[in-house]
């Protein structure tokens, strides 16, 4: 068996995450003689009991790591072991890599940035011939050249949810209930305002299927989707009630009524979010003394009490590490101070690579609800002459593949 990779690519909320999670806990249950009555994710799973060892990192957390032996000494080993036990299990760690079969799951490549700016892939040793890698990542990361086809030994994307249906049935009975009333009054709703598209995404049914359960009403904007959640986590953290005045907002502040009162920490982290996003030094994951640098100690503390941030520790002796709570609210808060901002802060755009606006298309998303005017000001920064060139040619060839798809099932019949 020779090493290989196995990508899964996917759009934000789609369940990259997900995937890798029961992915791990099938693995966990096929080796376990305790659990008999488990019903596997994966119908392969028998598969998953030639593998000795399953290391699961988190990229996102990897800031600074640069070799997957040593994200999984940072990760793992140092969350488990202190002591004279992790420093015999880190000496151990090379060898049981090289002789024995494992399974290394890296999440969320495009939230991680080598440090030297040299590889676009952690450094894994080649001679390693019994490891498969399983590394997710949104699709503009696997357009880079840089990632050869040599490399790629299988390449997955995820669409969605299959069932939204079953799904928004599980989402309710995990609310404690089992109103089937209920359920048929959502997808009721949801066909109505044609609202569907919400439902492919596990991140946004499971957003929407809480709101909905809340009496909220949902125009279907993902802007909207953001801020009544955030206004709901400010609310958890006994924010003071207030009301935009109408005209005078976002359209999509309307509806909130904790942020308004609160509108200095919501401004304070949008100014983080799209300094940590486009600063020189680009990071989902930051230091309390980087945070700092935007909020105050208690404006800090209110949105950990909130849940709008994270705290994490990778070491008990290191920093902690701070991230927001989905990296889609992260690109939300960023799009909302390029629209709120005074200052006009399009002309620090400039794209040295074509996949930059590929990088940033959630947040031009974001930015279009936001204000269409600053989002086509920058799309025509972004944009040049050999990017659409090569949209049309993309475009070309798929149509052209779909055509040939539709012949040849035409001929078939």
């Amino acid at each position: 068996m020779l090493s290989s990779r196995v990508f899964v690519q996917g759009e934000p909320g789609m369940g990259k995450t997900t995937f890798l999670t029961k992915l791990a806990l099938d693995w966990c249950d096929a080796l376990s003689e305790h659990n008999p009555d488990h019903r596997p994710t994966f119908s392969d799973v028998d598969t998953l009991k030639e593998f000795r060892f399953l290391f699961q990192i988190s990229l996102r957390d990897a800031k600074g790591d640069r070799e997957v032996i040593e994200m999984i000494k940072t990760q793992i080993i140092d969350m488990i072991y202190t002591g004279n036990k992790r420093e015999e299990t880190v000496k151990l760690l090379p060898y049981i890599l090289e002789r024995e079969k494992y399974i290394v799951t890296m999440d969320g490549l495009n939230e991680w940035v080598d440090r030297l700016s040299k590889c676009v892939l952690p450094l894994h040793p080649q001679f390693h011939t019994e490891c498969v890698s399983v590394i997710t990542s949104r699709p503009w990361t696997m357009a880079d050249e840089r990632i050869k086809d040599s490399e790629i030994n299988s390449l997955i994307e995820i669409e969605g949810v299959i069932d939204s249906e079953d799904l928004s049935k599980k989402l309710i009975n995990s609310l404690q209930t089992g109103d089937v009333k209920i359920h048929a009054e959502i997808i009721k709703y949801v066909n109505e305002r044609q609202l569907m598209n919400l439902l492919t995404s596990p991140w946004l049914q499971t957003l929407f299927v809480n709101l909905w359960m809340k009496k909220m009403e949902l125009s279907g904007s993902l802007c909207e989707i953001n801020c009544i959640l955030l206004d709901i986590l400010f609310k958890n953290a006994h924010g003071k009630m207030g009301y935009f005045q109408r005209g005078n907002s976002f359209r999509c502040l309307s509806n909130t009524r904790f942020i308004q009162r609160q509108i200095d920490i919501f401004d304070a982290l949008a100014n983080a979010a799209f300094n940590f996003t486009f600063s020189s030094s680009k990071s989902l994951v930051f230091t309390e003394r980087e945070l700092l640098n935007f909020l105050s100690e208690d404006q800090l503390k209110f949105c950990l009490h909130a849940g709008v941030l994270t705290k994490r520790y990778k070491e008990v002796y290191q920093d902690a590490q701070f991230s927001f709570i989905h990296e889609t609210v992260h690109e939300f808060m960023a799009a909302f101070h390029i629209a709120n901002s005074k200052q006009d802060l399009i002309k620090q755009f400039r794209t040295g690579s074509k996949y930059n606006v590929l990088e940033m298309s959630q947040t031009i998303i974001y930015l279009c609800g936001l204000d269409c005017k600053i989002a086509n000001k920058l799309i025509n920064i972004l944009v040049n002459d050999e990017f659409l060139e090569d949209i049309s040619h993309g475009l070309r060839l798929n149509i052209q593949e779909s055509y040939q798809k539709k012949n040849k099932k035409t001929n078939m019949s």
